[in-house]
Protein backbone atom coordinates (compact mmCIF):
# COMPACT_ATOMS: atom_id res chain seq x y z
CA UNK A 1 0.00 0.00 0.00
CA UNK A 2 2.84 2.09 0.88
CA UNK A 3 4.34 2.07 -2.82
CA UNK A 4 0.91 2.00 -4.17
CA UNK A 5 0.55 5.38 -2.66
CA UNK A 6 4.17 6.77 -3.17
CA UNK A 7 3.56 6.06 -6.93
CA UNK A 8 0.15 7.73 -7.25
CA UNK A 9 1.99 11.02 -5.77
CA UNK A 10 4.73 10.44 -7.84
CA UNK A 11 1.94 10.53 -10.87
CA UNK A 12 0.02 13.60 -9.46
CA UNK A 13 3.66 15.72 -8.97
CA UNK A 14 5.46 14.16 -12.21
CA UNK A 15 3.92 17.39 -14.28
CA UNK A 16 4.72 19.75 -12.01
CA UNK A 17 8.55 18.42 -11.70
CA UNK A 18 10.49 21.09 -13.63
CA UNK A 19 11.85 19.95 -17.07
CA UNK A 20 15.79 20.65 -18.08
CA UNK A 21 16.94 23.60 -18.22
CA UNK A 22 19.03 25.62 -21.39
CA UNK A 23 22.45 24.51 -19.18
CA UNK A 24 21.40 20.77 -18.59
CA UNK A 25 20.62 20.80 -22.50
CA UNK A 26 23.67 22.14 -23.50
CA UNK A 27 25.57 19.91 -21.38
CA UNK A 28 24.13 16.62 -23.52
CA UNK A 29 25.26 18.43 -26.49
CA UNK A 30 28.88 18.82 -24.92
CA UNK A 31 28.75 15.14 -24.00
CA UNK A 32 27.44 13.43 -27.07
CA UNK A 33 27.65 16.18 -30.22
CA UNK A 34 29.99 13.93 -32.82
CA UNK A 35 31.75 16.78 -34.04
CA UNK A 36 33.21 17.60 -30.47
CA UNK A 37 34.10 13.90 -29.90
CA UNK A 38 36.56 14.64 -32.89
CA UNK A 39 37.95 17.29 -31.70
CA UNK A 40 39.09 15.82 -28.57
CA UNK A 41 40.40 13.00 -30.39
CA UNK A 42 42.68 15.52 -32.56
CA UNK A 43 43.85 17.03 -29.17
CA UNK A 44 44.63 13.33 -27.84
CA UNK A 45 46.44 12.52 -30.77
CA UNK A 46 48.45 16.09 -30.04
CA UNK A 47 49.15 14.95 -26.76
CA UNK A 48 50.49 11.90 -27.86
CA UNK A 49 52.95 13.55 -30.41
CA UNK A 50 54.00 15.77 -27.68
CA UNK A 51 54.63 12.94 -25.62
CA UNK A 52 56.79 10.67 -28.40
CA UNK A 53 58.97 14.69 -28.70
CA UNK A 54 59.65 14.00 -25.13
CA UNK A 55 60.68 10.19 -25.06
CA UNK A 56 63.69 11.84 -27.47
CA UNK A 57 65.35 12.55 -25.01
CA UNK A 58 65.37 9.64 -22.66
CA UNK A 59 67.78 6.66 -23.28
CA UNK A 60 67.00 4.05 -25.22
CA UNK A 61 67.89 0.42 -24.48
CA UNK A 62 67.79 -2.63 -26.19
CA UNK A 63 68.99 -6.17 -27.80
CA UNK A 64 69.93 -6.50 -31.66
CA UNK A 65 71.51 -10.05 -32.27
CA UNK A 66 73.04 -11.48 -35.99
CA UNK A 67 73.46 -14.66 -37.05
CA UNK A 68 74.74 -15.45 -40.15
CA UNK A 69 75.59 -18.07 -42.81
CA UNK A 70 77.85 -17.71 -45.55
CA UNK A 71 79.00 -19.58 -48.52
CA UNK A 72 81.76 -18.67 -51.29
CA UNK A 73 82.68 -15.42 -51.53
CA UNK A 74 86.09 -13.49 -51.77
CA UNK A 75 89.42 -15.65 -50.25
CA UNK A 76 92.97 -14.49 -49.75
CA UNK A 77 95.51 -16.92 -50.68
CA UNK A 78 98.65 -17.08 -48.23
CA UNK A 79 101.25 -18.98 -49.37
CA UNK A 80 102.55 -20.44 -46.61
CA UNK A 81 104.22 -23.78 -48.06
CA UNK A 82 105.91 -21.77 -50.46
CA UNK A 83 107.43 -20.12 -48.08
CA UNK A 84 108.85 -22.49 -45.38
CA UNK A 85 109.22 -25.45 -47.24
CA UNK A 86 112.46 -24.66 -48.77
CA UNK A 87 113.55 -24.29 -45.48
CA UNK A 88 112.45 -26.99 -44.02
CA UNK A 89 113.56 -29.08 -46.51
CA UNK A 90 117.21 -27.59 -46.39
CA UNK A 91 117.17 -28.32 -42.15
CA UNK A 92 116.22 -31.42 -42.65
CA UNK A 93 119.31 -32.17 -45.33
CA UNK A 94 120.99 -30.76 -42.96
CA UNK A 95 120.54 -32.27 -39.89
CA UNK A 96 120.58 -35.91 -41.52
CA UNK A 97 124.28 -35.13 -42.82
CA UNK A 98 125.34 -33.92 -39.24
CA UNK A 99 124.20 -36.86 -37.28
CA UNK A 100 125.85 -39.13 -40.01
CA UNK A 101 129.16 -37.32 -39.19
CA UNK A 102 128.57 -36.99 -35.92
CA UNK A 103 127.57 -39.94 -33.44
CA UNK A 104 127.04 -37.24 -30.62
CA UNK A 105 124.79 -34.94 -32.38
CA UNK A 106 120.94 -34.85 -31.32
CA UNK A 107 118.75 -36.61 -33.10
CA UNK A 108 116.19 -33.66 -34.39
CA UNK A 109 112.63 -34.83 -35.74
CA UNK A 110 112.11 -34.33 -39.85
CA UNK A 111 110.20 -31.31 -40.33
CA UNK A 112 106.71 -31.55 -41.96
CA UNK A 113 105.51 -29.99 -45.22
CA UNK A 114 103.05 -27.10 -44.96
CA UNK A 115 100.58 -26.52 -47.70
CA UNK A 116 99.30 -23.15 -48.75
CA UNK A 117 96.19 -22.17 -47.19
CA UNK A 118 92.83 -20.11 -48.61
CA UNK A 119 90.91 -18.30 -46.00
CA UNK A 120 87.36 -17.58 -47.02
CA UNK A 121 86.76 -13.62 -46.07
CA UNK A 122 83.14 -14.55 -44.78
CA UNK A 123 83.21 -16.64 -41.92
CA UNK A 124 80.60 -20.08 -42.19
CA UNK A 125 78.56 -18.99 -39.59
CA UNK A 126 79.14 -16.03 -37.57
CA UNK A 127 76.94 -14.71 -34.58
CA UNK A 128 76.68 -11.20 -33.03
CA UNK A 129 74.50 -10.35 -29.58
CA UNK A 130 74.63 -7.34 -28.06
CA UNK A 131 72.73 -5.36 -25.33
CA UNK A 132 73.31 -1.38 -26.74
CA UNK A 133 72.24 1.52 -24.65
CA UNK A 134 72.30 5.13 -26.78
CA UNK A 135 71.04 8.64 -25.58
CA UNK A 136 71.60 12.00 -27.19
CA UNK A 137 74.11 14.14 -25.23
CA UNK A 138 73.41 17.81 -27.60
CA UNK A 139 70.76 17.43 -30.14
CA UNK A 140 69.28 20.96 -30.96
CA UNK A 141 66.63 19.19 -33.38
CA UNK A 142 64.81 17.62 -30.32
CA UNK A 143 64.97 20.19 -28.22
CA UNK A 144 62.84 22.84 -31.45
CA UNK A 145 60.77 19.35 -31.68
CA UNK A 146 59.46 19.12 -28.41
CA UNK A 147 58.67 22.73 -28.08
CA UNK A 148 57.15 22.37 -31.70
CA UNK A 149 54.61 19.89 -30.20
CA UNK A 150 53.93 21.35 -26.98
CA UNK A 151 52.54 24.22 -29.28
CA UNK A 152 50.73 22.30 -30.96
CA UNK A 153 49.07 20.78 -28.11
CA UNK A 154 47.99 24.47 -27.17
CA UNK A 155 46.76 25.16 -29.93
CA UNK A 156 44.53 22.20 -30.45
CA UNK A 157 43.73 23.16 -26.72
CA UNK A 158 42.17 26.43 -28.23
CA UNK A 159 40.73 24.89 -30.92
CA UNK A 160 38.66 22.60 -28.89
CA UNK A 161 37.78 25.32 -26.51
CA UNK A 162 36.63 27.28 -29.16
CA UNK A 163 34.44 24.95 -30.98
CA UNK A 164 33.16 24.18 -27.63
CA UNK A 165 32.16 27.80 -26.90
CA UNK A 166 30.75 28.03 -30.71
CA UNK A 167 28.60 24.79 -29.88
CA UNK A 168 27.15 26.20 -26.27
CA UNK A 169 26.09 29.32 -28.33
CA UNK A 170 24.37 26.72 -31.61
CA UNK A 171 22.53 25.10 -28.94
CA UNK A 172 20.99 28.11 -27.30
CA UNK A 173 20.33 29.70 -30.74
CA UNK A 174 18.68 26.44 -31.78
CA UNK A 175 16.66 26.39 -27.88
CA UNK A 176 15.79 30.58 -28.41
CA UNK A 177 14.48 29.19 -32.19
CA UNK A 178 12.18 26.37 -31.05
CA UNK A 179 10.86 28.62 -28.32
CA UNK A 180 10.20 30.74 -30.80
CA UNK A 181 8.63 28.23 -33.14
CA UNK A 182 7.16 27.25 -30.56
CA UNK A 183 5.16 29.91 -28.54
CA UNK A 184 3.94 31.37 -32.17
CA UNK A 185 2.50 28.33 -32.83
CA UNK A 186 0.68 28.65 -29.37
CA UNK A 187 -0.65 32.43 -30.72
CA UNK A 188 -1.63 31.10 -33.92
CA UNK A 189 -4.13 28.56 -31.98
CA UNK A 190 -5.29 31.23 -29.45
CA UNK A 191 -6.14 33.05 -32.94
CA UNK A 192 -8.03 29.91 -34.47
CA UNK A 193 -10.00 29.96 -31.28
CA UNK A 194 -10.86 33.64 -31.38
CA UNK A 195 -11.70 33.19 -35.01
CA UNK A 196 -14.04 29.78 -34.37
CA UNK A 197 -15.66 32.15 -31.57
CA UNK A 198 -16.09 34.68 -33.80
CA UNK A 199 -17.45 32.54 -36.65
CA UNK A 200 -20.05 31.24 -34.10
CA UNK A 201 -21.08 35.18 -33.49
CA UNK A 202 -21.81 35.89 -36.38
CA UNK A 203 -23.37 33.15 -37.24
CA UNK A 204 -25.87 33.65 -34.30
CA UNK A 205 -26.16 37.46 -35.57
CA UNK A 206 -27.26 36.18 -39.02
CA UNK A 207 -29.60 34.20 -37.29
CA UNK A 208 -30.97 37.48 -35.67
CA UNK A 209 -31.14 38.93 -38.80
CA UNK A 210 -28.49 41.23 -37.76
CA UNK A 211 -25.67 40.56 -40.25
CA UNK A 212 -25.92 39.07 -43.74
CA UNK A 213 -24.45 35.95 -45.23
CA UNK A 214 -21.77 37.40 -46.53
CA UNK A 215 -20.14 38.18 -42.93
CA UNK A 216 -20.83 34.63 -42.26
CA UNK A 217 -18.72 33.84 -45.41
CA UNK A 218 -16.17 36.26 -44.22
CA UNK A 219 -15.75 34.57 -40.92
CA UNK A 220 -15.11 31.49 -42.57
CA UNK A 221 -11.90 32.40 -44.32
CA UNK A 222 -10.86 33.80 -41.96
CA UNK A 223 -10.76 31.15 -39.84
CA UNK A 224 -9.22 28.66 -42.99
CA UNK A 225 -6.52 31.35 -43.32
CA UNK A 226 -5.14 31.33 -39.57
CA UNK A 227 -5.79 27.16 -39.89
CA UNK A 228 -2.99 28.19 -42.58
CA UNK A 229 -1.24 30.20 -40.76
CA UNK A 230 -1.10 27.39 -37.92
CA UNK A 231 0.22 24.52 -40.28
CA UNK A 232 3.00 27.05 -41.39
CA UNK A 233 3.78 27.77 -37.55
CA UNK A 234 3.62 23.73 -36.74
CA UNK A 235 5.72 23.15 -39.65
CA UNK A 236 8.20 25.51 -38.33
CA UNK A 237 8.00 23.70 -34.83
CA UNK A 238 8.81 20.57 -35.97
CA UNK A 239 12.17 21.61 -38.16
CA UNK A 240 12.83 23.63 -35.62
CA UNK A 241 12.78 20.65 -32.73
CA UNK A 242 14.56 18.36 -35.54
CA UNK A 243 17.40 20.90 -35.31
CA UNK A 244 17.80 21.41 -31.76
CA UNK A 245 18.03 17.74 -30.91
CA UNK A 246 20.29 16.72 -33.59
CA UNK A 247 22.48 19.04 -31.84
CA UNK A 248 22.18 16.45 -29.49
CA UNK A 249 22.44 13.53 -30.90
CA UNK A 250 19.06 12.59 -29.96
CA UNK A 251 15.58 11.59 -31.78
CA UNK A 252 14.67 14.12 -33.80
CA UNK A 253 10.70 14.36 -32.26
CA UNK A 254 12.66 13.97 -28.58
CA UNK A 255 9.84 16.75 -26.55
CA UNK A 256 11.85 19.94 -25.44
CA UNK A 257 10.94 20.79 -22.60
CA UNK A 258 11.09 25.49 -22.36
CA UNK A 259 10.85 27.56 -19.88
CA UNK A 260 7.93 30.80 -19.71
CA UNK A 261 8.76 33.13 -21.85
CA UNK A 262 11.50 35.88 -20.28
CA UNK A 263 10.61 39.27 -19.70
CA UNK A 264 12.38 42.33 -21.34
CA UNK A 265 16.07 43.15 -20.53
CA UNK A 266 17.80 45.94 -20.02
CA UNK A 267 21.29 44.45 -18.82
CA UNK A 268 24.07 47.13 -19.50
CA UNK A 269 26.32 45.76 -21.97
CA UNK A 270 30.03 46.74 -22.22
CA UNK A 271 31.41 49.51 -24.40
CA UNK A 272 32.25 48.87 -27.91
CA UNK A 273 35.94 49.55 -27.37
CA UNK A 274 36.36 47.61 -24.01
CA UNK A 275 33.79 44.59 -25.72
CA UNK A 276 36.27 44.38 -28.84
CA UNK A 277 39.31 44.65 -26.87
CA UNK A 278 38.09 41.87 -24.69
CA UNK A 279 37.34 39.62 -27.33
CA UNK A 280 41.17 40.51 -28.55
CA UNK A 281 42.04 38.82 -25.19
CA UNK A 282 40.01 36.28 -25.19
CA UNK A 283 38.66 34.89 -28.64
CA UNK A 284 40.21 31.14 -29.02
CA UNK A 285 40.97 32.05 -32.97
CA UNK A 286 43.67 34.47 -31.60
CA UNK A 287 44.66 32.27 -29.20
CA UNK A 288 45.47 29.44 -31.66
CA UNK A 289 47.18 31.73 -34.05
CA UNK A 290 49.45 33.03 -31.25
CA UNK A 291 50.26 29.22 -30.52
CA UNK A 292 51.12 28.50 -34.25
CA UNK A 293 53.40 31.77 -34.18
CA UNK A 294 55.02 29.98 -31.53
CA UNK A 295 55.59 26.99 -33.58
CA UNK A 296 56.16 28.52 -36.52
CA UNK A 297 59.38 30.40 -34.65
CA UNK A 298 60.45 27.02 -33.03
CA UNK A 299 59.90 25.65 -36.68
CA UNK A 300 62.20 28.56 -37.94
CA UNK A 301 65.30 27.79 -34.98
CA UNK A 302 64.99 24.07 -35.91
CA UNK A 303 65.68 25.09 -39.69
CA UNK A 304 68.54 27.03 -38.39
CA UNK A 305 69.72 24.84 -35.68
CA UNK A 306 70.56 21.75 -38.89
CA UNK A 307 74.06 23.87 -39.09
CA UNK A 308 74.90 23.00 -35.29
CA UNK A 309 76.57 19.89 -34.44
CA UNK A 310 75.10 17.09 -32.72
CA UNK A 311 76.90 14.95 -29.92
CA UNK A 312 75.41 11.54 -29.50
CA UNK A 313 76.55 8.49 -26.60
CA UNK A 314 76.17 4.64 -27.42
CA UNK A 315 77.37 1.97 -25.85
CA UNK A 316 77.38 -1.45 -27.04
CA UNK A 317 78.51 -5.13 -24.48
CA UNK A 318 77.38 -8.76 -26.14
CA UNK A 319 79.23 -11.48 -27.80
CA UNK A 320 80.24 -12.71 -30.73
CA UNK A 321 82.03 -15.68 -32.59
CA UNK A 322 81.11 -18.68 -34.42
CA UNK A 323 79.01 -20.26 -32.27
CA UNK A 324 77.10 -19.01 -29.39
CA UNK A 325 79.29 -19.46 -26.01
CA UNK A 326 79.63 -17.53 -22.83
CA UNK A 327 82.87 -17.01 -21.76
CA UNK A 328 85.29 -14.59 -21.42
CA UNK A 329 86.73 -14.75 -24.25
CA UNK A 330 83.32 -14.39 -26.42
CA UNK A 331 82.06 -10.99 -24.41
CA UNK A 332 83.32 -7.45 -25.70
CA UNK A 333 82.31 -3.65 -24.66
CA UNK A 334 82.16 -0.60 -27.01
CA UNK A 335 81.43 2.72 -26.02
CA UNK A 336 81.35 5.50 -28.36
CA UNK A 337 80.85 9.34 -28.19
CA UNK A 338 79.72 9.91 -31.88
CA UNK A 339 80.28 13.77 -32.88
CA UNK A 340 78.72 15.45 -35.80
CA UNK A 341 79.66 18.59 -37.18
CA UNK A 342 77.98 19.65 -40.81
CA UNK A 343 79.70 21.67 -42.57
CA UNK A 344 77.66 22.68 -45.76
CA UNK A 345 73.93 22.06 -46.73
CA UNK A 346 72.07 24.72 -49.42
CA UNK A 347 69.32 23.28 -48.32
CA UNK A 348 69.28 25.03 -44.84
CA UNK A 349 69.01 27.88 -46.15
CA UNK A 350 65.87 27.08 -48.03
CA UNK A 351 64.50 25.69 -45.08
CA UNK A 352 65.21 29.32 -42.66
CA UNK A 353 63.67 31.05 -45.53
CA UNK A 354 60.50 28.80 -45.78
CA UNK A 355 60.04 29.09 -42.06
CA UNK A 356 59.96 32.99 -42.27
CA UNK A 357 57.64 32.57 -44.90
CA UNK A 358 55.23 30.78 -42.93
CA UNK A 359 55.63 33.18 -40.02
CA UNK A 360 54.70 36.03 -42.12
CA UNK A 361 51.64 34.36 -43.55
CA UNK A 362 50.40 33.12 -39.55
CA UNK A 363 51.17 36.93 -39.00
CA UNK A 364 48.73 38.55 -41.83
CA UNK A 365 46.33 35.77 -40.93
CA UNK A 366 46.03 36.80 -37.23
CA UNK A 367 45.77 40.58 -38.41
CA UNK A 368 43.29 39.65 -40.59
CA UNK A 369 41.53 37.64 -37.46
CA UNK A 370 41.78 40.62 -35.25
CA UNK A 371 40.08 42.55 -37.58
CA UNK A 372 37.26 40.18 -38.65
CA UNK A 373 36.82 39.54 -34.90
CA UNK A 374 36.63 43.79 -34.17
CA UNK A 375 34.20 43.70 -37.07
CA UNK A 376 32.14 41.57 -35.20
CA UNK A 377 32.05 42.94 -32.61
CA UNK A 378 30.95 46.25 -33.58
CA UNK A 379 28.00 44.15 -35.76
CA UNK A 380 26.46 42.46 -32.78
CA UNK A 381 26.72 45.71 -30.65
CA UNK A 382 24.70 47.56 -32.55
CA UNK A 383 22.19 44.62 -33.72
CA UNK A 384 22.05 44.28 -29.75
CA UNK A 385 20.86 47.48 -28.74
CA UNK A 386 18.32 47.54 -32.25
CA UNK A 387 17.46 44.39 -30.56
CA UNK A 388 16.61 45.87 -27.32
CA UNK A 389 14.17 48.89 -28.77
CA UNK A 390 12.34 46.60 -30.81
CA UNK A 391 11.47 44.22 -27.61
CA UNK A 392 10.33 47.25 -25.79
CA UNK A 393 8.40 48.84 -29.31
CA UNK A 394 7.02 45.27 -29.55
CA UNK A 395 5.30 45.16 -25.54
CA UNK A 396 3.84 48.39 -26.48
CA UNK A 397 2.53 47.63 -29.48
CA UNK A 398 0.99 44.57 -27.84
CA UNK A 399 -0.48 46.38 -25.24
CA UNK A 400 -2.27 48.72 -27.52
CA UNK A 401 -3.44 46.12 -29.67
CA UNK A 402 -4.92 44.05 -26.57
CA UNK A 403 -6.58 47.06 -25.20
CA UNK A 404 -7.94 47.65 -28.76
CA UNK A 405 -8.96 43.96 -29.59
CA UNK A 406 -11.04 44.09 -26.44
CA UNK A 407 -12.79 47.37 -26.96
CA UNK A 408 -13.29 46.08 -30.55
CA UNK A 409 -14.84 42.18 -29.35
CA UNK A 410 -16.92 43.74 -27.14
CA UNK A 411 -18.65 46.56 -30.06
CA UNK A 412 -19.13 43.63 -32.50
CA UNK A 413 -20.55 41.11 -29.57
CA UNK A 414 -23.33 43.84 -29.15
CA UNK A 415 -23.85 44.64 -33.15
CA UNK A 416 -22.26 48.39 -32.43
CA UNK A 417 -19.26 47.53 -34.77
CA UNK A 418 -19.11 45.73 -37.99
CA UNK A 419 -17.07 42.31 -39.01
CA UNK A 420 -14.31 44.50 -41.24
CA UNK A 421 -13.04 46.60 -37.80
CA UNK A 422 -12.98 43.32 -35.59
CA UNK A 423 -10.88 41.39 -37.96
CA UNK A 424 -8.47 44.08 -38.58
CA UNK A 425 -8.17 44.12 -34.42
CA UNK A 426 -7.99 40.61 -34.49
CA UNK A 427 -5.26 40.47 -37.37
CA UNK A 428 -3.39 43.24 -35.38
CA UNK A 429 -3.45 41.19 -32.52
CA UNK A 430 -1.99 38.79 -33.51
CA UNK A 431 0.93 40.04 -35.21
CA UNK A 432 1.80 42.02 -32.41
CA UNK A 433 1.58 38.79 -30.26
CA UNK A 434 3.68 37.21 -32.80
CA UNK A 435 6.34 40.06 -33.02
CA UNK A 436 6.60 40.29 -29.28
CA UNK A 437 7.49 36.31 -29.46
CA UNK A 438 10.02 37.13 -32.44
CA UNK A 439 11.83 40.06 -30.96
CA UNK A 440 12.27 38.28 -27.34
CA UNK A 441 13.80 35.40 -29.06
CA UNK A 442 15.38 37.67 -31.28
CA UNK A 443 16.97 39.81 -28.23
CA UNK A 444 17.95 35.92 -26.83
CA UNK A 445 19.58 35.16 -29.72
CA UNK A 446 21.31 38.48 -29.94
CA UNK A 447 22.67 38.16 -26.67
CA UNK A 448 24.06 34.66 -27.05
CA UNK A 449 25.40 35.87 -30.31
CA UNK A 450 27.14 39.12 -28.62
CA UNK A 451 28.46 37.11 -25.73
CA UNK A 452 30.42 34.59 -28.16
CA UNK A 453 31.53 37.35 -30.31
CA UNK A 454 33.27 38.97 -26.53
CA UNK A 455 34.58 35.70 -26.31
CA UNK A 456 32.82 34.63 -22.90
Amino acid sequence: MRALSLLLLLGVLLPYLPGQSLDQYVQIALENNLELAQKDLSYQEAQAQLAQAKALFWPQLGINGRFSVAQGGRTIDIPAGDLVNPAYQNLNALNQHISGSDPTYPAFPNYGTVDNASINFLRATEQETVVRLSMPVYNNSIVRNRQIKESMLAASGSELAGFRRQLRRDVKQAYYLYSQAHFGRQIYEDALQLVEENLRTTQSLQAHHQVTAADVYSAQAQVASVQQQLAVAIQQEQSAQAYFNTLLRREYTTAISLEEQPEHSTDVILGLEAAQQQAWQQREELEQLNFYLAAAEENRKLASGNRLPTVNFQADYGIQGTTYSFTGEDDFFLGSLVLQVPLFNKATSAKVQEAQLAQQRLLHQKAAAEQQIGLQVINQYYALQAAQTQVAQAQQQKLAATEAFRLQKRLYEQGQSNLVTFTDARTSLTNAEQQLVISRYNYLQQVTEWEWAMGN
